[in-house]
């Protein structure tokens, strides 16, 4: 009634530059157990770790030598499927997600390079090659002198998320019903600032086939966050089975995307978010002419689609 597997990997790379190695490790559990026949119980666990040098500008031979990336990822889940009865069936789940990414750069360096450069037409500069400070420049060819300089710097993100859901599914003449319930928390360290984000969702689906001809689908999705307030996204579609074997598809919907925590709330000098970004929504329409042909060996098809776009983060 219990069946379990276990895998782990490392990988290793070490590159031409100095503090230019990497190391990942990759470590999956997964167990499950079965009551009965109807009912059965899994759970997953993943972990990422890596580390890896951050060389800088390796084009000028000038590498930082002391600068680290560390990342680590879990991921741990938990779903119950259980069957009542030949026309229901329900599922409960959940799950957590944490992403650490941590940055550090401890000391200042600093590096002066010369090399040689080629003046082009329109003001294009060309490189030629590394030389010597104070080297004789070849013909055509002129020096110059740079200095790159690294400033100590650090930057730790956490972010975490929390789900849990039901779902219920119940077949019925001629389809299928689904209902759903699902609550997400993100939370998180990004760049200093403490920052939460809760959304509780309602889906419906229901999927329908009339005498074999007339096929429809429709789904709808009620979203209320505690920052962008409620959101409503409504799917459907419809196809008709005409003569020879031929098929008419028409669909029409609504997609959001919430922006990241890091979009909205990150503050430092590589990158500053946005709090005011709300969430990005995709308007999709589609039609579709399928014919088949010689006993469904060969299929055509012509499909035409338009998306419109709105408060995208840019």
């Amino acid at each position: 009634k219990g069946d379990y597997s276990f895998t782990t990997d490392q990988f290793r790379s070490t590159g031409q530059f100095p503090n230019n190695a990497f190391r990942n490790i990759t470590g999956t559990s997964s167990i499950g157990y079965r009551f009965t026949n109807n009912t059965s119980l899994r759970g997953l666990y993943r972990e990422y770790d890596s580390q890896s040098g951050v060389p800088g500008t390796t084009y000028w031979v000038a590498s930082n030598l002391d600068a680290r990336q560390h990342d680590r990822d879990s991921v741990v889940g938990v779903k119950l499927d259980d069957t009542r009865s030949d026309w229901f069936s329900q599922r409960v789940n959940f799950g957590y997600h944490r992403l650490s990414s941590n940055f550090q750069d401890f000391l200042p360096e600093s590096y002066t390079r010369s090399a040689l450069v080629q003046d082009g037409p329109n003001g294009a500069i060309s490189f030629v090659r590394l030389v010597p400070a104070g080297a004789t420049p070849d013909p055509g060819t002129r020096l110059v002198t740079q200095t790159i300089s690294t400033f100590p710097s650090s930057s730790l993100n956490i972010s975490d998320r929390t789900n849990g859901g039901y779902q219920a599914t119940m077949s019925h003449k001629g389809g299928t019903f689904v209902a759903g319930y699902d609550f997400e928390r993100q939370s998180g360290l990004v760049t200093g600032n403490n920052v939460d984000r809760r959304n509780n969702g309602l889906s419906l689906f229901e999927q329908y086939a009339w005498r074999n001809r007339i096929f429809l689908s429709g789904s709808s999705r009620v979203e209320h966050s505690n920052v962008f307030g409620y959101r409503f996204s409504p799917r459907g579609a419809v196809t008709f089975r005409l003569p020879t074997e031929t098929f008419l598809r028409l669909s029409l919907g609504r997609a959001i995307k919430q922006p990241l925590l890091i979009e909205m709330f990150a503050k430092n000098s590589f990158f500053f978010g946005n709090p005011s970004l709300r969430p990005a929504y995709t308007d999709t329409f589609e039609a579709g002419l399928e014919r088949r042909w010689f006993g469904n060996r060969l299929q055509t098809e012509v499909v035409y689609f338009r998306n419109k776009y709105g408060d995208l983060s840019q």
